[in-house]
């Protein structure tokens, strides 16, 4: 039995939503009310404003209702009782505190999957207000198959006190597989930060027994089973998918031990902001030669400081500009195996290493914590970059940007799972060392 607490939400926070969105939807509708039925107004444009008016704020309080109401349950117990042939989910409102079950018997429970989830940093007062509630580090997904052509899933993460290591998920993935009578697992995934583990009622693709577990398990402790540290330690990465890789780079070729290229086509930011770059870098000499030429008789110092003070505020503009242009010009990447040798290029510069002063591929994981102002929330943005390190003892600590994923907000896991296939196939058909330097 997996159980917790389950904060609950201020009524007084819904209160203030409430009384923020209430004048705008009652005067809206009072107003398209009084125009339909009272002549208050006869103009159609109006009219079709009001309407329009009150339809937007009516779909915005829907919206929140539905959004609330099917968000507003978190799991606060789940039991997996092999003996009583049922695994029961207990959820507790967030607003009302109310609670509902779902019994799902054993024989409709087609099997489950286990897997870390990267906690996220929670501002202490939140922690304080939630628990941990909000922060899971495992996610369990239930197949119950009630006999449509496709497993009804639901989804529960949560935050298990203790679980910090892959080798705990592993050992809890083995005790409710038990609990809940299914015999068979195999390891899904297993890098140097994630573990992933599907358990079934049968045997399948890659599965094997459930091993024996002996005594007790205590994960505050770092207490778990023989079988968990072997789990841990056999690492499956999953294949590559070219098409799945989120970044501004097309896979145009993925054959590594042969040829691998990656190609970044020409941005709009490369069209859109060149004329601002341009404009902004002239704007202040520009201003200088207008007034020589439309009034000769003013002194030269008394155009240039005006024309300074303009020139600077767009050489500021154009320098964003300009940054804008050159971060959307094309790029391409090759690793070439015949060649041997990592080409890095785009319109007017070019990279090459050669593959024997390559000594590492890192996978990278950086996080960027954004500060919101006064009516916006702080949060954090994360991504992966590809570093090639060389040989060379004059490039030591100054490793080459191969290519790096898009910024995900609040979700450390994508970028990272995406890459580290990307990283290990490569390493390996280059023959160098695989590095993985977490989110810091």
């Amino acid at each position: 039995m997996l159980e917790g607490t389950v904060p609950r939400i201020p009524a007084a926070g819904l209160g203030c939503i409430a009384a923020f969105l209430l004048p705008f939807v009652v005067t809206s509708a009072w107003y398209l009310g009084a125009s339909l039925f009272r002549g208050l107004s006869s103009d159609p444009l109006n009219l079709a404003i009001t309407a329009f008016t009150t339809l937007f704020w009516a779909a915005v309080v829907t919206s929140l209702v539905r959004v609330v109401r099917r968000r507003a349950w978190m799991p606060s117990q789940l039991r997996a009782d092999r003996d009583a042939g049922i695994v029961e989910l207990l959820e507790r409102s967030l607003l009302t505190g109310r609670e509902r079950r779902e019994a799902v018997p054993l024989a409709e429970l087609a099997g489950l999957s286990l897997e870390t989830v990267t906690r996220r940093r929670i501002d202490a007062r939140t922690r304080d207000l939630a628990g941990e509630v909000f922060d899971p580090n495992v996610r369990i997904r239930l197949r119950i198959d009630v006999g449509s052509r496709k497993p009804r899933v639901r989804v529960l993460e949560l935050h298990v006190e203790g679980v910090d290591r892959r080798e705990e998920v592993a050992d809890l993935a083995y005790r409710l597989g038990a609990a809940c009578g299914l015999s068979y697992q195999r390891v899904v995934r297993s890098d140097p930060r994630d573990i992933e583990l599907d358990v079934t009622p049968s045997m399948g693709p890659g599965h094997e027994r459930i091993p024996r577990l002996e005594g007790a398990a205590n994960y505050a402790a770092d207490v778990f089973s023989k079988a968990a540290v072997t789990a841990a330690a056999d690492e499956r990465v999953p294949p590559f998918d070219p098409a799945g890789f989120p970044s501004d780079h097309t896979v145009a070729k993925w054959l590594p031990g042969r040829q691998v290229q990656l190609r970044k086509p020409l941005g709009f930011a490369a069209v859109g902001c060149l004329p601002f770059a341009i404009a902004g870098l002239l704007l202040g000499p520009g201003l200088y030669v207008l007034s020589a030429s439309r009034r000769p008789e003013v002194a030269a110092f008394e155009r240039f400081v005006p024309s300074l003070g303009v020139g600077m505020f767009g050489l500021f503009v154009g320098l964003i500009a300009l940054l804008a242009v050159a971060a959307a010009l094309p790029r391409r990447l090759t690793i070439d195996w015949a060649r041997q040798s990592i080409s890095i290029g785009g319109l007017f510069s070019r990279t090459e290493i050669p593959l024997p002063d390559v000594a590492a591929i890192e996978a990278k994981c950086v996080r960027t914590h954004h500060s919101g102002g006064k009516n916006s929330s702080s949060y954090h943005s994360y991504r992966c970059e590809v570093l090639v390190h060389r040989r060379d003892p004059a490039s030591a600590g100054k490793p080459v940007v191969l290519l790096q994923t898009r910024e995900f907000r609040e979700d450390p896991d994508t970028p990272y799972r995406r890459t580290i296939p990307l990283v290990t196939e490569l390493a390996e058909a280059l023959g160098v060392e695989r590095r993985v330097t977490d989110y810091s």
